[in-house]
């Protein structure tokens, strides 16, 4: 073996790099690992104006029934559902994924994650999810933040007080 490392020239010599070349090289890493880790921990949260139990059911019935999706895990006092996802195409590669829906001020804010697949395939659920609900329950009424009440100011006029109690009549 050594005989062997003897004879090959030397392919590798310590070159340095410019800078402006390791610049490259540094971005060029930073955007491939951008890219990787993007798919692997996918999530796509969204508001929609409609109530937590409308969401659900506007899910729930996508999945199942529009999309013909496997849901082995739901909830609806959580409002979660888990789902086994086939996409069109890849009939035999099934991903899990989950669909949380969470109350807010202005409504639910919905969590469509697909981990293992890539960021389009949630971004299309969610938009499929926000056309269903608007078929099924219409344009969403705008909720409005609980606005502060005006205090309450106290009764000043004499014929409403209390009348005091009197002992022995």
């Amino acid at each position: 073996m050594a005989e062997i490392s003897k004879r090959m020239p030397k392919m590798t010599k310590n070159i340095p790099l410019k800078p402006k070349a390791q610049l490259a090289i540094w971005i060029a890493a930073t955007i491939t690992l951008l890219g990787l880790s993007s798919s692997a921990s996918a999530r796509t949260p969204f508001d929609v104006g409609y109530t937590k139990t409308q969401v659900y059911s506007a899910a729930l019935r996508y999945l199942r029934v529009d999309l013909g999706q496997d849901v082995y895990e739901k909830d609806p006092d959580s409002a979660y559902l888990l789902f086994h996802f086939v996409a069109a195409g890849t009939e035999h590669q099934k991903s899990n994924g989950s669909i949380e829906i969470v109350p807010v001020k202005t409504g639910c804010r919905v969590v469509v994650q697909l981990p293992k697949l890539p960021s389009y395939f949630e971004q299309t659920l969610r938009e499929s999810l926000v056309a269903k609900l608007r078929g099924d329950y219409g344009t969403p009424d705008p909720i409005r933040p609980d606005a502060p009440k005006p205090p309450k100011k106290p009764d000043k006029n004499p014929d409403s007080a209390p009348e005091p109690k009197t002992e022995g009549a």
